[in-house]
């Protein structure tokens, strides 16, 4: 898929899904944006942008310590829910390219992506763009759903993804994460790992599933537990349901 192709269908899918999501998110995701945040140590005076920044969610945490938070966002459906939610400290939220940061070199001094990663077609290129807009001694916090380090769960797992999400591009193994990092030239990163088990119900109400496709990742769950979790996702079938495992990370590091 192209990188237009891709951002034509995440504009797609977040424009139809976008109240819901700001729904059923802003709850479920509330310890992975702490955690996000916590580990991000936005600190008085900094100014910082928030990379894919859905409906601000992270942004205002983040405004809440530095006082100077930009959320930019590739929807306008999220960038209008930025700015209903915006606090004194968030001075912008705005539609724009994480290729293409609209921002100067060397201008900010902590950047942070809550969960867009995966998203990205050529999530090399955002990181880069990551770098530049970096100060020297800036930092850069990454939280992100994980793949399983073992190639053929990480691709049913990814399978997956994609047939809930069809502008979901991939989830990176930790390794990988680290390696893209690495890449964009950031020092060794620093890891905070947390995982914790959501309703297979949930996953499907975020993203507005037709009757169709529920069953179909219904069929799949089932069959990641035939094969004694082919997908690393740990599904398991509890009196009120199946659920599944979320394993995230945040990887903090510095620029140079």
């Amino acid at each position: 898929m192209s990188r237009d192709t891709q951002k034509r269908a995440v504009r797609d899918v977040f424009t139809r899904t976008a109240d819901g999501y700001v729904a059923l998110k802003a709850e479920g995701d509330r310890e992975s944006h702490r955690e996000l945040i916590d580990a991000a140590a936005p600190r008085a005076g900094e100014r910082c942008v928030d990379v894919g920044a859905g409906p601000g969610f992270v942004t205002s945490l983040a405004a809440d310590r530095c006082g100077f938070a930009v959320a930019l966002d590739l929807t306008e459906a999220f960038v209008a829910r930025s700015r209903e939610r915006a606090t004194r400290g968030v001075l912008a939220a705005v539609v724009g390219d994480a290729d293409r940061l609209p921002l100067a070199s060397a201008s900010v001094d902590l950047v942070i992506s809550h969960k867009a990663l995966h998203h990205f077609a050529a999530p090399a290129r955002v990181l880069d763009e990551a770098f530049r807009v970096l100060r020297p001694g800036g930092r850069i916090a990454v939280a992100d759903t994980y793949a399983d380090e073992d190639p053929a769960r990480a691709a049913r797992h990814n399978a997956l993804e994609v047939l809930r999400d069809p502008s979901h591009v991939r989830m990176y193994a930790l390794s990988g994460l680290r390696a893209l990092l690495e890449a964009a030239g950031f020092g060794d990163p620093r890891e905070r790992l947390y995982e914790d088990e959501r309703a297979l119900s949930w996953w499907f109400d975020v993203a507005a599933l037709r009757a169709e496709t529920r069953e179909a990742m219904l069929r799949e769950a089932r069959a990641s537990m035939a094969a004694g979790d082919a997908t690393g996702l740990a599904f398991r079938e509890t009196p009120e349901g199946i659920v599944f495992r979320r394993r995230e990370v945040v990887l903090v590091a510095t620029r140079p």
